[in-house]
């Protein structure tokens, strides 16, 4: 028997489907219980294109989008299943320290000290906790610290210190992985937070903006710092967390993502009442901004 008993489907002939997110066909695999007794929908899957897509519906996300999974159906028959929740992994606050230097060869804080100077920069990775990695010859490390000062994880970015933009190759996929893997602990649980979430009890009083990526959390902190900015990670990893519940917060997702994390917020709502998504980057967007599909760390950069 298999070390886990869901898991992505890897029997032969391979079983790849239309990935739901991006519609892309045979990229999608989905996954499936070991013992047979429990049928996913065709939802609950990864997309082979983790950096363009990103979709990632896990057994348990399913599970806890269904807060009755003690009744699941298939068939006719009722199964009754326990999922044990595996405790998250941490990694030591030395490992985070270490990194936070080097900015030199950093080419995400050389491309945002050209823009905000190197003081206002500097300032605003060590408050973010975000370091440097001697990985690819030098990358971005944002490390995710929660409310409780436990360091999660580490994601690891290469970025072009030109442009600002994430570093490619000639498939389009994006220079990413997490300090874990690098750091070889294979046997990491990765339970991610917010990117600043530990900044929440410094800021008690100020409204909470939740963006998709860690660079435009820390632009958008530059730019506006009269909010609280803070990143899930990406388009389909926004997910309610019980450290914003008594929080004043406003979802802002990229150009394009509204109708996505519209299909959120209720569910987001029932931890944080207050919760809305802002429509203020779409009405100051323009139809091509649209069609690109930018965020609002886009649109303050080319204010200047």
């Amino acid at each position: 028997m298999r070390a886990y008993r869901f898991h992505l489907d890897n029997g032969k002939p391979r079983r790849k489907l239309s990935c739901p997110e991006c519609g892309r066909p045979k990229c999608f695999t989905p996954y499936v219980d070991e013992l047979g007794l429990v049928d996913f929908p065709p939802y609950v899957g990864i997309c082979d294109h983790k950096n363009k897509c990103g979709y990632h519906y896990s057994p348990k996300d399913y599970f806890e989008d269904h807060p009755d999974p003690k009744a699941i159906y298939r068939g006719t028959a009722t199964v009754r299943v326990s999922v044990p929740k595996a405790k998250p992994s941490f990694t030591d606050w030395e490992v985070l320290e270490k990194s936070m230097g080097g900015y030199e060869r950093n080419p995400l804080f050389r491309f945002l000290s050209s823009r905000f100077g190197e003081m206002e920069t500097e300032k605003a990775f060590r408050e973010y906790c975000v370091g440097t990695s001697r990985h690819w010859g030098g990358s971005t490390v944002f490390w995710q610290v929660d409310c409780q000062g436990m360091v999660r994880g580490g994601k690891v970015m290469l970025y072009d210190p030109a442009t600002g933009r994430r570093v490619k190759d000639a498939n389009g996929n994006g220079r990413i992985t997490w300090a874990h893997s690098l750091m070889g602990r294979k046997d990491y649980v990765l339970e991610q937070c917010y990117f600043g979430e530990h900044l929440l009890s410094a800021y008690p009083e100020k409204k909470v903006m939740i963006v998709e990526s860690e660079k435009t959390a820390l632009i958008a902190s530059l730019r506006l710092p009269e909010y609280l900015w803070m990143a899930c990670g990406g388009l389909t990893q926004l997910k309610p967390r019980k450290s914003v519940a008594m929080r004043d917060v406003v979802l802002v997702p990229d150009l394009g993502g509204e109708e996505k994390w519209g299909q959120y917020l209720k569910a987001f709502q029932k931890v944080c009442e207050s919760a809305r998504i802002s429509k203020a980057l779409r009405a100051f967007a323009t139809e091509e901004d649209r069609a690109e599909g930018l965020d609002i760390a886009d649109l303050l950069l080319r204010m200047g």
